[in-house]
């Protein structure tokens, strides 16, 4: 069955279908029945299974490399089970407009969304948990390779409550802003003709905001997350997610640090790395950072550390102070005990 709206003629090929063999009024005569049906009786056990699959998929490890990897385990937000939900979702035939009152995102196909090990069409991710304040902002570079895949970007935080009779009721507003690599400017749930256009303006209602290019420009797009008004106090988290024939890319900029991107196995580094990371128990943490050929050149003793959100920078000097050499290296984090291992390359 597959979720969607409403149905207008017997032969939309997205309608609900339910066959069934009964027995006719004679009873031991079997007859087929053939009915179409819609509505959330119908769309919630569907769209349900594929949550569960979806948060299955992040918790057996299987981002990013598409086979199951233990120590790529993610358990996931409830923004990044639904900002991948709304990924997969693709334009139903013979509702005009896209999205629309009838059909909404779509429906799910989780296909285009997933990634396994051999497809061509590519997952990102970023379930961002430490939060933005109003004036943060989050900037990402995504490759597209080829326009023979569809290029789509799904931005989902879970708002805080409004005020009775509110309206609108956004509260916490985050805002998508991305530059194709001609520099033209697109805002998220900015569409037209079925997908994105440059121009418009930010989205100040919703909580789901998404940017699909059918036949996106080859080259170097740049992501941004907005916090245009945080006004409860507490960072507003958030997720991220991306599909296409893309792969992730780190623009380094003279004499800015680089952030570690946390979903990228190997970024470049030239002056500085600032790892962040988080804990939700109170426990030991150390940084353990090793040369190519398994030497530690550097370590971090965090000491123990209260459930929050943290971050190391590191001037890339090794214990005895002294600059490190270009090439490439590893650092191993040890939070609770569980090892996270990550590259990193230095080029100057």
């Amino acid at each position: 069955m597959t979720p969607g709206g409403r149905a207008t003629s017997s032969s939309d090929p997205w309608r609900y279908f339910i066959v069934s063999a009964y027995p006719n009024t004679t009873w031991g005569q079997p007859s087929c029945y053939i009915a179409g049906m819609v509505g959330t009786s119908m769309a919630a056990p569907a769209c349900a299974a594929s949550a569960a699959l979806v948060r299955q998929y992040y918790s057996k490890g299987f981002y990013p490399s598409g086979t199951p990897n233990p120590s790529d385990s993610i358990y996931p937000s409830g923004a990044l089970v639904k900002a991948t939900l709304l990924l997969s979702t693709r334009d139903m035939t013979n509702v005009s407009g896209y999205p629309n009152y009838n059909e909404g995102w779509g429906r799910i196909c989780l296909d285009d969304a997933l990634y396994f090990s051999g497809d061509s069409r590519k997952l990102w991710i970023d379930d961002y948990k430490i939060g933005l304040d109003t004036g943060d902002s989050v900037k990402y570079y995504i490759k597209v390779n080829s326009s023979s895949q569809s290029f789509k970007i799904v931005l989902v935080w879970h708002d805080t409550a409004a005020a009775a009779n509110a309206n609108p009721t956004l509260v916490n507003n985050l805002n998508l802003r991305v530059k194709d690599p001609g520099n033209n400017t697109y805002w998220g749930n900015y569409f037209s003709g079925g997908q994105s256009v440059p121009g418009g303006s930010a989205d100040t209602r919703n909580n789901v905001e998404v940017f699909l290019l059918n036949s996106p420009q080859v080259g170097v797009y740049e992501i941004t997350v907005l916090a245009q008004n945080v006004p409860t106090g507490a960072k507003q988290p958030y997720a991220i997610t991306a599909a296409g024939d893309i792969e992730p890319y780190v623009k380094v900029e003279e004499g800015k640090e680089y952030s570690y991107e946390r979903i990228k196995s190997e970024a470049i580094v030239k002056e500085k790395i600032k790892i962040s990371y988080s804990i939700s128990l109170k426990g030991e943490v150390l940084l353990k950072i090793y040369d190519i050929g398994g030497r530690i050149i550097r370590e971090f003793n965090e000491g123990k550390k209260e459930p929050g959100n943290y971050e190391i920078i590191w001037d890339l000097k090794d214990k005895n102070g002294r600059k490190i050499s270009k090439g490439k290296y590893f650092y191993k984090i040890f939070i609770n005990g569980k090892e996270i291992t990550r590259s990193f390359i230095v080029i100057e």
